[in-house]
């Protein structure tokens, strides 16, 4: 075995092996770092487990006998394997036939939940009236509602309607000052969303 570190391009190719890992590595931990918060973010987030927990790159090698690896590789890849069903992908990130999201609804999701987020800590969000800034925010709130609704009611694009219905839900129930228990069940999930999107708690204005 020692021999073969002396055959020829062998210390190339761990020298090659040890540079990938350093490249890598700061781009595993920027997609760490950074909040998933719809399904292909989370797959996005599920693959890096890959780097880590499959270093020599054996992941697709070894996927028919997956679950004769150890207990940690396992637990690993059916968290892959889950993440990326919902996101439609394959462990690579390629598209799933049948079952990839279509761009338009994908991206119009994304545009709702970055919308969203900077229209709710906008500080001139009570008032549309405060600024041009502040009345772009609520017409491109509108725009993205009318755009979710005007979606073909199909299962590829609930993802779009649900955040479009909720932020609907969020703007009629919410009453400054009110705690959250004071709603009925429709707005305390509205005002959750809220939370979970923009990073505030209810009364954080």
């Amino acid at each position: 075995m020692r021999l073969a570190w002396h055959l020829p391009g062998v210390d190339e190719a761990h020298q090659a092996k040890e540079d990938a890992f350093e490249a890598i590595e700061p781009v595993a931990e920027a997609i760490l770092a950074l909040p998933a918060s719809t399904p292909a973010g989370f797959a996005v987030k599920a693959r890096v487990l890959i780097w880590g927990q499959w270093p020599g790159g054996q992941y697709g090698e070894t996927a028919e006998e997956g679950l004769h690896n150890d207990y940690g590789q396992r637990c690993a890849r059916l968290l892959i394997e889950s993440a990326c069903a919902a996101a439609g992908v394959d462990w690579r990130g390629e598209p799933v036939s049948g079952h990839a999201l279509p761009l338009a609804a994908a991206s119009l999701a994304d545009q709702i939940l970055a919308g969203w987020r900077e229209y709710g800590t906008d500080v001139g969000m009570s008032d549309e009236e405060a600024s041009e800034h502040t009345q772009a925010l609520g017409a491109r709130r509108y725009a993205l509602i009318d755009a979710a609704e005007a979606l073909p009611a199909t299962r590829e694009n609930v993802l779009a309607k649900a955040l479009a219905l909720a932020w609907l839900d969020y703007g009629e129930h919410w009453r400054n000052g009110q705690a959250r228990g004071a709603y009925t069940i429709d707005g305390r999930l509205a005002f959750d969303i809220d939370t979970a999107i923009c990073g505030r708690m209810l009364t954080e204005y």
